[in-house]
């Protein structure tokens, strides 16, 4: 594909990467189509509503899981190649599914389990113990992230579900709390690494540098690169940020697989430019390529 062929960036906020892309494709050459999700009418008639050249690629950026996934199917049904397409945003988006096609892979991904109701408490203190983690299952940047200390906290927790949260956060997702040495991010695309942080904010569990989390630079060698390869190369082609935790006896774990992942620390602080990859990844992409499946 040419340079000159149009490219489409769909988004849900236009923040700094998003202006970032936008700069780059002019630097590069590239005609690129800006168009909020809003913007957007997806089915079976006119299903870009209009707003987008036939065929073209389209960099998906959109952080709702649920507005996502069915863009992506319906713009890769209208002959549209979406990057990140449906199936990776899909596994990555809910927590529960990644963590077991992780094991299934064989990486090593932290000890976690789903509730759909308190009646295996047993099996919570035999698998994870006391204290833990508890997460939406789908949702990111931090946000609900909390300690339970004990089970009057984890009953409490699933109270607070069922009275108040949405249908699809009444199940509860429970992760072994670690001794966190470093949390490292790596930015991941087609299995190659292309740049890593550590995200340092002591005394909280939260480490999302859009919560305050300050961005270090890390070093990379042998094991991050062949983590890289090993969860990119079962996701052909897809743009990840991985979490890397690495606890205090030194044993690694994979904390959370991203599929709309922010990229601006990343990319100041290793310098790479990750705003150029993606669009000139993007432009290799062609609707009419035979898909490669994940593993």
């Amino acid at each position: 594909m040419s340079a000159a062929a149009p490219l489409a960036l769909v988004h849900g906020r236009f923040g700094w990467e998003e202006k970032a892309l936008v700069r780059r494709a002019g630097e590069l050459g590239f005609e690129l189509q800006v168009v909020s999700e809003r913007e957007l009418a997806l089915g079976a008639v006119r299903p870009a509503g209009g707003r987008l050249a036939q065929g073209a690629p389209v960099l998906l950026r959109c952080p709702s899981f649920f507005r996502s996934t069915v863009a992506a199917a319906a713009l890769a049904a209208a002959g549209h190649p979406v990057l990140n397409r449906h199936e990776v945003l899909a596994l990555a988006g809910e927590k529960a599914k990644s963590d077991l096609w992780l094991r299934r892979s064989g990486l090593p991904t932290l000890p976690s389990l789903v509730l759909l109701s308190l009646d295996r408490l047993d099996a919570v203190r035999e698998t994870l113990g006391f204290p833990l983690v508890v997460k939406p299952n789908v949702g990111g940047f931090g946000r609900l992230v909390q300690r339970l200390d004990d089970e009057d906290d984890l009953r409490h927790a699933w109270e607070y579900l069922q009275s108040f949260a949405p249908a699809s956060h009444r199940l509860l997702y429970l992760q072994r709390l670690v001794d966190v040495a470093h949390d490292v991010r790596l930015l991941v695309l087609d299995g190659e690494l292309l740049a890593a942080i550590e995200r340092v904010a002591p005394g909280t569990l939260v480490k999302n540098v859009e919560r305050g989390a300050q961005a270090v630079p890390w070093p990379t060698g042998h094991r991050e690169h062949q983590l890289a390869a090993a969860i990119g190369g079962r996701l052909p082609g897809a743009f990840l940020g991985i979490d890397l935790l690495i606890d205090r006896d030194g044993a690694r774990w994979v904390g959370e697989i991203n599929a709309v992942p922010r990229f601006r620390a990343a990319a100041e602080m290793s310098g790479a430019d990750v705003a150029g990859r993606l669009l000139t990844h993007l432009a290799t992409l062609d609707a009419a390529e035979p898909r490669r499946r994940f593993a």
